[in-house]
């Protein structure tokens, strides 16, 4: 049997290995985390949907294209966001190109305090980095 998957990768992540206890699998069609790739982990899960690595590469190559050598991400700090955001980072830090690395520089959003709170402390954040892009990784509450 296979179950109808969440919206969400935190949840997705959560309940796959439940499922699993009782040989069902899990489809999803908007979980997109990387960590839901590691198969030895989570053997019974299936999406319809790429994961964010592809979103991840495709930020690197705009960093590429526009010659960008510093940036900010604004993470939601859950599986969606902790996830992305690492390999942003690791794609960075691998990039050959001519110009060298790209200086990521990381700042996680928490879903445990009021979200206009956590988005002011990144405001100020980003306004002491001096970094002009920004990338944002976010989603509803």
């Amino acid at each position: 049997p296979i179950a109808l998957g969440s919206d969400w990768s935190s949840i997705s992540t959560t309940i796959s290995p439940v499922l699993e206890a009782y040989n069902m699998g899990q489809i999803s069609a908007s979980s997109t985390s990387i960590k839901l790739s590691q198969t030895y982990k989570y053997p019974n899960f299936y999406r319809t949907i790429p994961s964010d690595s592809l979103q991840a590469e495709g930020i690197i190559l705009l960093c590429n294209e526009f010659r960008w050598d510093n940036i900010a991400v604004v993470y939601v700090d859950d599986e969606y966001g902790d996830w992305l955001n690492r390999r942003i980072q690791e794609l960075a830090e691998s990039n050959n190109r001519t110009l060298g690395p790209i200086d990521v520089e990381s700042i996680a959003v928490s879903e445990d305090i009021e979200y206009s709170q956590a988005y002011e402390e990144a405001a100020n954040q980003i306004l002491d980095l001096e970094v002009y892009i920004i990338v944002l990784i976010l989603h509803d509450a």
